[in-house]
């Protein structure tokens, strides 16, 4: 099991982050502004259909948390390859919300992409808007 710390990454530590779609995102929303921390692990007080449809999942580890510093509001990330339509991706899904956190999100690979794309005087309203924090027209 991974080491959770309670502090936010640093650059260099986001820098060493091994899959490069994390890397990717964990970088943008450091450089928009938001804190970013290694994922907490999200349980559900019953059991979940796990990848291969069988009741028996209960726990995620989210790739990050990601905290507004303005708002306060924090969300549980989840780093997806292409366009996370899978049985092991919905399956994580499926644990969040029996967990009850509204705040949990997957971020595909293709908006990685396309936050990369954007401008770093842009990237912060980008990602409020990704994250739900204020409508495309705020």
């Amino acid at each position: 099991m991974r080491e959770v710390k309670s502090r936010p990454l640093t650059e260099k530590e986001i820098n060493s982050i091994h899959n490069r779609k994390e890397r990717l995102f964990a970088l943008n929303a450091h450089l928009a502004g938001f804190a970013v921390l290694p994922g907490r692990p999200i349980e559900s007080p019953k059991p979940v259909a796990d990848r291969w449809g069988f009741l028996k999942k209960r726990k995620t580890v989210p790739d990050f948390e990601i905290i507004d510093p303005q708002s306060h509001q924090t969300w549980h990330i989840e780093v997806t390859n292409g366009r996370g339509k899978n049985n092991h991706k919905l399956a994580q899904q499926n644990v969040a919300i029996e967990a009850g956190k509204g705040n949990y999100m997957q971020v595909t690979g293709r908006e990685i992409d396309f936050i990369d794309l954007i401008p770093l005087n842009k990237k912060r309203i980008f990602m409020q808007i990704l994250l739900g924090l204020r409508g495309p027209t705020d």
